[in-house]
């Protein structure tokens, strides 16, 4: 009998480096995460449009779950309800394996455990993923790729300066350093972040709206 030739068409699937047909995938490689120099990995992300914190800091409801663990989620689509409970609807992955979530009155993953000096790249899936992995990737998958093998010393800093609010500055640094040998390869890397504060009298913009313990706002005079 003759054999139909059909194409096989994939949809879902557990083998690592098969793509699903319709889902759209963003890749960040390093050379774009040099070009960025974020500070942080969660910085990183603000430079991805399909991400809700494009081209902006993300700040915490002091009301919400950030009020009691300084986590910023990843949130593709700008879903809502993202600092409001301990689920998440992105899916945040490290090498392939779920991120596990921290927090002590809440859970959830903070992208920011993953150092910027270590990622060799970020891929994005856009299109809803729940089908493989579950409720938490409603909006997508998050998949961040560290570096399998480094040797040496490397060394990274940023210096900037706001040119709106006087006296402002910011600086991060880090240091990563690694040694290889025939059967394997091991790196460490640290990094520390500062910024001045910002006072509400030093910008333009501010309305003056502040939170009590309880998260209601209270109109300061």
């Amino acid at each position: 009998a003759k054999e139909d030739k059909a194409d096989i068409v994939v949809t879902g699937t557990l083998i690592r480096g098969t793509q699903a047909t319709g889902s759209q995938t963003l890749t960040v490689d390093a050379k774009a995460i040099t070009e960025v120099a974020a500070p942080s990995t969660n910085a990183l992300l603000t430079s991805i449009p399909q991400i809700a914190s494009f081209n902006s800091r993300p700040e915490g409801d002091p009301r919400g779950l950030t009020a009691v663990a300084s986590i910023v989620r990843p949130n593709l689509r700008n879903f809502p309800s993202t600092n409001s409970t301990s689920g998440a609807l992105t899916l945040i992955m490290v090498d392939g394996l779920r991120l596990t979530p921290v927090g002590s009155n809440a859970s959830s993953p903070d992208a920011d455990i993953v150092p910027s000096a270590v990622l060799e790249g970020l891929d994005i899936v856009t299109d809803g993923g729940s089908s493989l992995y579950g409720a938490d990737a409603v909006s997508g998958v998050m998949n961040f790729r560290t570096l399998k093998k480094f040797e040496g010393v490397k060394i990274d800093a940023n210096f900037g300066f706001g040119d709106r609010i006087k006296g402002y500055h910011t600086w991060d640094g880090s240091i990563t350093a690694g040694k290889s040998w025939s059967t394997g390869n091991a790196y460490v890397s640290v990094s520390h972040m500062d910024r001045d504060t910002i006072l509400n009298s030093e910008t333009p913009w501010a309305n003056g709206n502040t939170y009590n313990a309880a998260g209601v706002v209270k109109l300061t005079s």
